[in-house]
């Protein structure tokens, strides 16, 4: 079994951008999937109001003080936007995603067991 199996994905709309307010390198990202909200923090300054993006829904995790619920996906080249019309659907990783990601998600079981 591949172990990013274990992991929802979906690409995202960006609805809402906010400084964190106990770090100048972290954003507080709102985005939809068109049927819930969900609070993501990021270090990827170039994330904006409007992006649709990939997100791996990850367990939730206290970063400075807010939840994240998951993270954005990105490639060698950054996160790959992508039009609105995909708002919902499931990404298609490349090999550096796909092992990104797998490496997040082993990160997140370690801190679960710990």
């Amino acid at each position: 079994m591949d172990i990013s199996s274990v992991v929802a994905m979906s690409y995202v709309k960006v609805v809402n951008v906010e400084n964190h307010p106990k770090s100048q390198n972290l954003l507080i990202v709102w985005v939809t999937d068109g049927l819930e909200t969900y609070e993501i923090v990021t270090n990827d300054q170039t994330v904006k109001r409007g992006d649709v993006l990939p997100l791996a829904f990850l367990p939730p995790k206290n970063i400075l003080g807010v939840i994240s619920e998951g993270m954005f996906v990105g490639g060698r080249e950054g996160i790959k936007r992508v039009s609105e019309g995909l708002v919902g659907s499931k990404p298609v990783l490349d090999e550096y995603e796909e092992n990104k990601l797998k490496a997040e998600i082993v990160a997140a079981i370690r801190m679960t067991t710990k």
